[in-house]
């Protein structure tokens, strides 16, 4: 039996379809006090202009996205999750 943390694993760097959009799953943040999965977006609508350290805008980067793995309570997982499938490539 594989856990939800095992199947989201499996999902780094594939792209998912979630509320309309194509994402990338970035990573799986793990070792913070709540696992939070990084989301990117993969169209080019998406793309928003970077700052550098000094505040100046130089180039249009994905908009990304973290999504706690766990409900509220901690234990269950996020009811958000059920609405991502893996994209057909």
């Amino acid at each position: 039996m594989t856990t939800a943390l095992e199947t989201l694993r499996s999902w780094v760097g594939r792209d998912v379809l979630f509320q309309g959009r194509r994402l990338r799953v970035v990573e799986l943040l793990e070792d913070t006090a709540e696992a939070r999965l990084v989301l990117e977006e993969r169209e080019a609508v998406g793309r928003r202009v970077q700052s550098d350290q000094f505040g100046e805008a130089h180039r249009r980067t994905p908009r990304t996205w973290t999504l706690p793995v766990h409900d509220r309570d901690g234990v269950a997982p996020n009811p958000l999750l059920d609405e991502m499938v893996l994209a057909e490539d």
